[in-house]
């Protein structure tokens, strides 16, 4: 997870890297939500460069995922793919610190994110994502996220639930 958030601090020109600190589209980075919604409104209004199709299936030690990417513009951009593997509603009870002895529910934590991938001539690309032992498979999901290799600006995303993913045949 450093290294993935060390790859935006060149583009973004962010002198030191901290958390939390959000990166919004790729394009912006701020631990100031205010700032954050209003990116993340206006981007959800924008329309996607790159429109991504993917499939899955589960297989014994996690999920095989085939992308396909579509460019609605210039056939010649850069594009590198990225699959995460994150997981809703898991419960912590905090042991230390200000808050010990509360407990909190926390969204979308990153259980797993691989390396970026250039997709091939065919624009597609496949993952291989491990799954946790611990992992409540309905409330696990897939993000691919399709990045310009070089300013990691966010040209599409697409979202598979894992619980949707259908068992490998045998």
């Amino acid at each position: 997870m450093t290294e993935a958030q060390n790859l935006y601090a060149k583009p973004l020109a962010i002198k030191g890297m901290y958390t939390p600190m959000m990166v919004v589209s790729g394009a912006m980075h701020s631990s100031n939500m205010g700032a954050v919604d209003k990116r993340i409104s206006d981007d959800s209004k924008a329309e996607a460069i790159v429109t991504i199709e993917a499939s899955g299936k589960q297989s014994a030690a996690g999920a095989i995922v085939e992308a396909k990417i579509a460019v609605q513009q210039d056939e010649k951009i850069a594009v590198e793919l990225t699959i995460a593997a994150a997981e809703n509603n898991i419960t912590t009870a905090i042991k230390a610190g200000e808050l010990k002895g509360e407990t909190v529910t926390e969204f979308a934590v990153v259980r797993f994110l691989s390396r970026p991938v250039a997709p091939g001539k065919d624009g597609k690309a496949a993952f291989e994502v491990p799954r946790g032992k611990d992992w409540k498979a309905e409330n696990v999901y897939l993000a691919i996220v399709a990045r310009d290799p070089e300013t990691k600006k966010v040209l599409g995303a697409k979202r598979l639930e894992w619980k949707d993913l259908t068992e490998a045949k045998k």
